[in-house]
């Protein structure tokens, strides 16, 4: 199976730790079973943190802190990137 791009619907790059906005439902999503539907039905429109990324290039999405409770695995271009993750620099403090 080919690898998807990290690259939302922009073609802006993707990392885990950037914040995305759902924009669309796969198009297999016909064949899901309810539960799964219904799960990127609450998604779409809504905003998630990247948790990772799996080894074809689909993201994984959590709507909560806990991935047991609900996550759903999505391809990058149904996503557009809403937040880069930043890194915060220490700050420097003077010399006494």
């Amino acid at each position: 199976m080919e690898k998807f791009a990290a690259l939302d619907l922009n073609g802006k790059d993707l990392a885990v730790g950037d914040w995305v906005r759902v924009v669309q439902a796969p198009v297999s999503i016909g064949s899901f079973p309810e539960e799964t539907k219904t799960a990127f039905s609450n998604a779409i429109g809504r905003t998630f943190r990247i948790q990772s990324f799996n080894e074809i290039g689909w993201i994984e999405l959590w709507f909560h802190d806990n991935p047991c409770l609900d996550s759903i695995w999505i391809e990058p271009f149904l996503v557009r990137r809403f937040r880069r993750y930043k890194l915060l620099k220490p700050t420097q403090n003077p010399e006494p």
